[in-house]
């Protein structure tokens, strides 16, 4: 099996990215050509860096094509998008810097739950909070220059001034503001059932109490230890998926052959995984593959935002294939995770160690990221009338909303807020939670007819070609209804530590 990408799909070497570059600096090519041969060295370019991260020719190029870019489309004046960027450049700069000063906690800028090899429950607590400790000692830089940001943010959107996140965010990125909402006060509803696994976790890990930290990443960090070799990954995800139908199969072996993934980690590669390509074009997919839990989950995503390109692909219409929104790709890729995890947790039956661990990537994603969502809510709102915003106190009041003191809190915990800010990556804790809960309904109606897979199917062959609104409709997800939803997620979840209660 080829694991490693193909990039000739794209370009045979880079002396031809290099001629089409030249063609393009040339200036002779129209419009449309312009933007597909652009994005065609874009691609290539930024694919091939990630896994040759210390060729500098490559990132002299990044630079060159980026130029590039600015020449053929000017900005005339400082926008939103490079107000975003910029900060989001400077914040990533500090907290690399207290990762390399603290090499012993290995932690990503986007996901602190990727610390891997902790074989003790009690090294995770220290871990995270000797990182957060680190990152506490720049927290007020990181505050003052957040302030600043605002500020240039809210100028730019002139008379769009709100006093919310979910104002800013949910009109600019077309969000549906009151589905979010429920979720937001939906989740302290249910607070009486998720905070039963914090007696799963005690018993589990025998311990008398439970802090946030351990709460979160515990299960995350100690449990994810199965061994899932990438052939037997590919065996999981097809049984795991074979519900959606041949043709969604027939996609999978598609993207499984021919140089269209890049499996396992290697020195000089960046971390994380993701897919991306180009309209036409079979999509490639990133990976850093550790055959363990974690491993398999994201294979199971990146593969549906695969399989969500190549049925796009077959749509005729020009803007159809690719340019789709996130929030609906990211649903589709959340399904492909939620069928394998219910997968797992049925095969594993009395494997207290698999089911735990898929409860703690069910607490991350809908607890955690509507708590950082409400924090930086209180907080910006905060900013924006009065100047500052006291994160710490606001925090502090969350954690009592949220878990009744049954946690134990830190005083430099809330920095992690600054670590996953909305407003300037606002999907993944406003829309996340809401793609997550929408995509266990999707899942929940396959299993019990009321969706059938060519339904599914449909609304991926589609594309772009009609709103993302209108093609979650024509399944019947109706994000009015979003409190039946969460009523239904919250039923699985709370059966899961009843059974884990029982056991443990």
């Amino acid at each position: 099996m080829n694991v490693k990408w193909d990039l000739r799909q794209l370009f045979l070497d880079i002396d031809v990215w290099d001629r089409e570059y030249d063609k393009v600096k040339s200036g002779l090519l129209k419009k449309q050509d312009l933007l597909r041969s652009i994005e065609r060295l874009r691609v290539y370019i930024y694919l091939r860096s990630d896994i040759e991260r210390d060729n500098l020719e490559l990132i002299d190029r990044i630079k060159l094509l980026g130029d590039l870019e600015q020449s053929c489309f000017p900005k005339t004046e400082v926008n939103v998008n490079y107000v975003e960027e910029t900060y989001s450049r400077k914040s990533q700069k500090m907290l690399e810097e207290v990762k390399s000063s603290n090499n012993h906690v290995d932690v990503t800028y986007k996901n602190i739950n990727n610390i891997i090899s902790l074989h003790k429950f009690e090294n995770i607590n220290n871990i995270h909070m000797n990182y957060l400790y680190a990152l506490g000692n720049r927290a007020k830089e990181l505050q003052h220059n957040y302030i600043l940001f605002v500020t240039e943010y809210l100028r730019e959107l002139g008379n769009r001034h709100s006093s919310s996140i979910l104002d800013l965010k949910c009109d600019e990125y077309g969000i549906n503001k009151s589905a979010v909402q429920t979720i937001f006060s939906e989740t302290k509803r249910y607070k009486f059932i998720y905070t039963k696994f914090i007696e799963v976790e005690k018993r589990f890990f025998e311990r008398k109490t439970i802090t946030y930290s351990e709460f979160y990443f515990g299960p995350l960090t100690i449990l994810n230890h199965k061994n899932v070799a990438y052939d037997e990954g590919i065996q999981y995800l097809m049984v795991s998926l074979n519900c959606l139908g041949k043709k969604y199969q027939k996609c999978i072996q598609q993207e499984i052959s021919g140089g269209w993934i890049d499996v396992y980690p290697q020195k000089e590669k960046k971390g994380g995984s993701y897919c991306w390509g180009i309209p036409k074009l079979q999509p490639y997919i990133f990976l850093n593959y550790c055959n363990d839990l974690k491993s398999l989950l994201d294979l199971a995503h990146e593969m549906g935002h695969a399989v969500h390109a190549i049925l796009a692909n077959g749509n005729r219409e020009e803007d159809a294939a690719f340019k789709y929104p996130i929030f609906l790709s990211e649903i589709v890729a959340i399904v492909n995770e939620i069928l394998v995890q219910n997968f797992l947790i049925k095969d594993s039956k009395k494997n207290k160690e698999t089911i735990i661990y898929m409860i703690g990537q069910m607490n991350f994603i809908m607890i955690k990221q509507v708590f950082g969502s409400l924090l930086e809510d209180m907080s910006i709102s905060g900013i924006i009338q009065v100047g500052k915003a006291d994160v710490g106190k606001g925090f502090n009041l969350l954690m009592k909303e949220f878990f009744d003191e049954k946690v134990e809190s830190s005083s430099v915990v809330y920095t992690d807020w600054f670590r996953n800010l909305n407003i300037y990556r606002p999907y993944y804790n406003i829309q996340y939670p809401l793609a997550y809960l929408i995509a266990h309904q999707i899942v929940y109606m396959l299993n019990t007819k009321q969706l059938m897979p060519e339904q599914f199917i449909a609304v991926l062959e589609a594309g772009a070609s009609k709103s993302q609104y209108e093609l979650l409709k024509s399944i019947n997800i109706d994000l009015n209804n979003i409190a039946d939803y969460i009523q239904i997620f919250w039923d699985s979840y709370n059966q899961l530590v009843d059974d884990l209660l029982k056991e443990v």
